[in-house]
C-alpha cells in the first residue's frame, strides 16, 4: 500500500528527526532515536496488512 511505498522517505524523515531531536551530532544517538520511528513504521504497515487480511476472510463473497 501507500505506506509500504512511502519507506524509504519515512527512513530518511526518521533519521532527520533524529537529527533535530539530539541534542549532538553524533550519528550513533541520530541512530538510536530513529531505531524505534523505523520499528514503530514496519510494525504499522504489518498490523495494518493483518488486519485487511482478516477483514477480507470474514467477509462473504459477492456472486
Amino acid at each position: 500500500g501507500f505506506f509500504a511505498r512511502q519507506r524509504r522517505a519515512w527512513i530518511v524523515i526518521s533519521f532527520v528527526l533524529g537529527a533535530v531531536i539530539t541534542p549532538t551530532f553524533d550519528p550513533i544517538n541520530q541512530s538510536m532515536v530513529a531505531g524505534p520511528f523505523i520499528v514503530l513504521y514496519e510494525l504499522g504497515i504489518l498490523l495494518s496488512r493483518l488486519a485487511a487480511r482478516k477483514s477480507r476472510r470474514r467477509r462473504p463473497a459477492v456472486s
